[in-house]
């Protein structure tokens, strides 16, 4: 699978702030620079909709980024994910992206726990991404062997 160099400054932004809505605004100022006109909105669009294609997600059923109307998008794997793990794991709650102190929890080990929960989601999708373009050629070796 390739991603341009804007897909994966979009997929890093989502993955960096699982949970959080990112505003267009916010992502047109991170993924661009801030150096973005009126129509870079629409070039957002289309970027995610391709890096959805690419990644497997449907926007009708998403699994990984979540259209907000209007407002923009939220990476909702890692949410979901770092809740249950980080709750079952160390007594911390992970809601809305952040961590939060549970009851005798250290506010600093749910940092650390977060950080660490971004890192590995960040690496099992590109494990995901490597497994899927390892298919891909494979799939086509074997279309090019059954040709010749």
């Amino acid at each position: 699978m390739h991603l341009t160099p804007t897909e994966w400054r979009i997929l890093l932004a989502l993955v960096s702030h699982p949970g959080k809505l990112l505003t267009h605004r916010w992502l047109l100022g991170e993924v661009w620079d801030g150096a973005h006109g009126d129509e870079t909105r629409a070039a957002l669009r289309t970027h995610v909709r391709t890096l959805r294609g690419k990644i497997g997600d449907d926007a009708n059923a998403p699994r990984y980024i979540a259209t907000e109307s209007g407002a923009g998008y939220r990476w909702i794997a890692a949410a979901e994910q770092e809740s249950s793990e980080s709750s079952e794991r160390s007594g911390l709650l992970v809601a809305s992206g952040e961590a939060e102190r549970a009851p005798g929890g250290d506010p600093a080990l749910g940092s650390v726990v977060h950080d660490l929960n971004n890192a590995l989601t960040a690496a099992r999708l590109a494990v995901a991404l490597v497994r899927s373009r390892g298919a891909a050629v494979e799939q086509g070796t074997a279309r090019c062997g059954r040709l010749s």
